[in-house]
């Protein structure tokens, strides 16, 4: 329904973002050059088999700080979605973890944040998801942030300033 949140673990040890290929049924699976090759990705799992590479899915949506995004997520044959840390990374954002300042995904150029929330000893991104033909050009594993009200969004909660 649109009133569900959604969670993506987020996770150092990913080598993409991936879903299981039935998340999110009303988004299409586009083919990549990876999927087209038959690129497969190891399990953290000892013993695991390899997992194929299905193509990718753009998802709309909306994170839990109201700001709009856009996950670009493979899809093959996993149980949950996982974010990959390293796509985030590589796209101009600093994933902060931290005890003392708090969780979230800053943009390097605009400082504006995406929470990251803890549950038990996870760490997770929470957002809904948006319809396949909502526009919206932003990227989380490209993460350029655009918080509703325009403003800065630190991550003391402040407006403006770093911590």
């Amino acid at each position: 329904a649109d009133d569900e949140w959604e969670e993506a673990t987020m996770d150092t040890g990913a080598c993409v973002s991936i879903s299981p290929e039935d998340k999110y049924p009303e988004y299409n699976i586009e083919p990549t050059k990876d999927s087209e090759a038959g690129a497969t990705y190891k399990s953290a799992l000892k013993g695991g088999a390899a997992i194929q590479d299905k193509g990718l899915k753009r998802i709309n949506v909306t994170m839990s700080n109201g700001a709009k995004r856009r996950m670009n997520i493979k899809v093959g044959n996993v149980h949950k979605t996982l974010i990959c840390a390293a796509d985030i990374v590589d796209k101009g954002q600093t994933i902060v973890i931290s005890n003392k300042w708090g969780s979230y995904i800053m943009n390097d150029k605009t400082e504006e944040t995406v929470p990251i929330i803890r549950k038990k000893r996870i760490y997770l991104l929470r957002y809904k998801v948006n319809k396949p033909d909502e526009k919206n050009d932003n990227s989380i594993n490209g993460v350029q942030s655009q918080v509703p009200s325009g403003q800065k969004q630190c991550p003391n909660g402040r407006q403006g300033t770093r911590p």
